[in-house]
C-alpha cells in the first residue's frame, strides 16, 4: 500500500509511506531526486513536482501497488498541476499586448517575443531570464521591473552585474525607461558614498557590480553590511552563472540579501545557466525558487545529478 499525505509544516513536499509495498515502488521513489527519509514521519519526504515522476516511476518499473492520498495531499497535487498548465500555456500562448498600454514610463516598447518573456516573469515573480545574446534580456527585465511599478508591485530596484557592465546598464536604463538609475563607482569609500546618495535620493533603481559587496566587517568601509540595511523590491542578478558556487563568499552573500528582500521580485539572467556540469545549475535555480515550495538542497542535488550521473553513465 502506499498512502500520501501532506503533513503540515512540510514546505511544498508530500509523504509517501509505503506499507507491504513491492520492491519497484521502493525504487521509485528512491529515484526521485527530493526523496528523503523522515523517521518522524515514518516515510519518505517528497517535493509536489515530484510526484508526477513518481507516478511515472511506478507504471514504468511495474508496481502493482495500490494507493490512496489524503484531500490535503490531492489538493497540493492539484494546485501543482493547475500551476504547472497556466505557465506552460502562457508560454504556449501569443504575447498580451494589453500590457504595452498598461505599463507606465518606458521610452521604447518591447517586442512580441520579449512581451512574452515579460508575461512569463510577470506570473513567476522569481525566474530565470535565460534568452540567446541579442534577443534583449537587459531590456527584458527593465520592461518587467516597469510593469511591478506601475502595478504598485515594486518601487526600488537593485541591479548587481560583473563591474564591466554597470556604464552599459545605467545607459540601458535611460535610453529606454524614466526611471531614474544610479550607478556606484569604484572603491568601497565611493561605492558606500553612492548608496548613502541612493538611499537619500529621489533614485528608482541602483546599479552595484558583485564585487562590491565583498568587503568584510573588518574592513573600515562595510559597504555589504550598509546594503542589508536597504530596502529593495526588485532584485536583477546579471550574469547569475557567476554566482553557481554555492561555497563562495559572493553566492553566500548575495542569497542573504535576498534573504533580507523576501518578498523581493528576482529575474535572474544569463546566456550559459548550466556550463556542462550540472551542479552549476543549482545556485540560479536556487535563487528564483518560489519561497514557499520546496527546493532541494546542495547535497541532495549533487547527489542526484553528479554522483548517480557519473556511477552510472559515466
Amino acid at each position: 500500500m502506499i498512502e500520501v499525505d501532506s503533513p503540515s509544516g512540510t514546505k511544498g513536499r508530500l509523504l509517501i509511506r509505503l506499507t507491504h509495498a513491492d520492491e519497484a515502488a521502493h525504487d521509485a521513489v528512491k529515484s526521485l531526486l527530493s526523496h528523503q527519509f523522515s523517521a518522524k514521519h515514518t516515510g519518505y519526504l517528497i517535493s509536489v513536482e515530484d510526484f508526477p515522476i513518481f507516478d511515472q516511476r511506478l507504471i514504468e518499473l511495474g508496481s502493482e501497488v495500490d494507493g490512496t492520498a489524503t484531500p490535503a495531499a490531492e489538493q497540493a497535487i492539484a494546485a501543482f498541476e493547475t500551476r504547472k498548465a497556466e505557465l506552460s500555456a502562457l508560454k504556449k500562448g501569443p504575447a498580451d499586448h494589453a500590457l504595452l498600454n498598461a505599463i507606465k514610463g518606458w521610452k521604447t516598447k518591447p517586442y512580441d517575443d520579449q512581451l512574452k518573456c515579460m508575461q512569463f516573469h510577470i506570473a513567476r515573480g522569481r525566474s530565470l531570464e535565460g534568452s540567446e545574446t541579442g534577443v534583449g534580456k537587459t531590456l527584458t527585465m527593465l520592461y518587467t521591473f516597469l510593469y511591478w511599478r506601475t502595478v504598485g508591485q515594486a518601487k526600488k530596484g537593485v541591479i548587481f552585474c560583473v563591474n564591466s557592465g554597470k556604464l552599459d546598464w545605467e545607459r540601458e536604463v535611460g535610453d529606454h525607461t524614466d526611471l531614474r538609475v544610479l550607478a556606484v563607482g569604484n572603491g568601497s569609500r565611493g561605492v558606500l558614498d553612492d548608496l548613502r546618495k541612493f538611499k537619500h535620493g529621489q533614485y528608482d533603481i541602483l546599479v552595484i557590480h558583485y564585487d562590491a559587496i565583498m568587503t568584510n566587517a573588518r574592513s573600515k568601509v562595510d559597504v555589504f553590511s550598509y546594503l542589508k540595511e536597504m530596502s529593495f523590491d526588485f532584485v536583477a542578478l546579471d550574469e547569475v552563472h557567476t554566482l553557481k558556487n554555492p561555497e563562495a563568499i559572493r553566492h553566500k552573500r548575495i542569497m542573504t540579501l535576498i534573504d533580507q528582500w523576501p518578498t523581493a521580485k528576482i529575474i535572474c539572467a544569463t546566456g550559459t545557466a548550466i556550463d556542462g556540469n550540472p551542479k552549476s545549475a543549482w545556485a540560479p535555480l536556487r535563487i528564483v525558487a518560489d519561497p514557499k515550495a520546496y527546493f532541494p538542497p546542495y547535497a541532495l542535488f549533487y547527489r542526484h545529478f553528479v554522483i548517480r550521473k557519473d556511477r552510472y553513465f559515466g
